[in-house]
């Protein structure tokens, strides 16, 4: 799920972009208590520059427990 979600550059430019995955790495942080409930999601671009992007995403369980964390490096194509 943290590479499926909308990069979030995309909420910043009007043209469609392509921004494939350079570098993916995920840390599993635990498991939801009840895995049927909706889980919260956080993304963020610290750094966008020179055709590159650094993205940092979290997801949370429905109680806010930490589940994965993960940094990407993509190319802005």
């Amino acid at each position: 799920m943290t590479d499926a979600w909308l990069p979030p550059i995309f909420s910043r430019v009007r043209e469609p972009l392509m921004v494939p995955t350079i570098d993916l790495t995920i840390h599993f942080r635990g498991l939801p208590k009840d895995p049927e409930a909706f889980c919260f999601v956080l993304f963020e671009s610290p750094l966008a520059q020179d055709g590159y992007l650094i993205e940092h995403g979290q997801i949370f369980d429905a109680e806010g427990h930490l589940l994965v964390e993960s940094r990407q490096l993509a190319v802005v194509v």
